[in-house]
């Protein structure tokens, strides 16, 4: 199942790929979602995306896996994007295929949802580490169902970093 919270005021979005199994539906919201997104990010100074998958969720199939591939190869707003999985085979994985085909913007693979949290902090200057704790607790209660409608809330200057 995926599910997503989206911050806009600290410019950070945590996607969660929860449960055992994942639909169409959640890979095209997944795909939409990143769009959106990427729209209303590319306005934002250092935007973060930590994408959480739970260790007994499935991977997508090779249809998905290129679908999202050429979604992410589109990206212009830049994000900070760091994927955390516990899995070690899947962060293996994940490694190489970045090594490979290079996404157009900065990319972490990590086990924990701390060093997440530090590593945004750290590779992108900004006091996000609370946000990204506060939302990865929130994405499993309360999900947005579209990132779009948030676009009209755009800040004028950069986020603030006092959450």
């Amino acid at each position: 199942m995926f599910s997503f919270v989206f911050d806009v005021d600290q410019a950070v979005a945590v996607f969660l790929f929860s449960e055992r199994t994942n639909t169409d539906a959640d890979f095209e919201a997944y795909l939409r979602c990143i769009a959106e997104l990427d729209v209303v990010a590319a306005s934002l100074d250092r935007p973060v995306l930590v994408q959480l998958i739970d260790p007994d969720n499935a991977l997508p199939d090779a249809r998905w896996r290129r679908r999202m591939a050429e979604a992410t190869q589109t990206v212009r707003s830049k994000p900070f994007y760091v994927l955390v999985t516990e899995s070690a085979a899947v962060r293996g994985v994940l490694t190489a295929i970045n090594w490979i085909r290079p996404p157009p913007f900065e990319f972490e693979v990590v086990a924990t949802l701390d060093a997440a949290a530090q590593t945004a902090a750290t590779r992108t200057g900004r006091d996000v580490a609370k946000t990204i704790h506060k939302l990865a607790l929130e994405v499993r209660h309360t999900p947005h169902k579209s990132i779009a409608p948030l676009s009209a809330r755009r800040p004028t200057g950069p986020p603030s970093s006092s959450r």
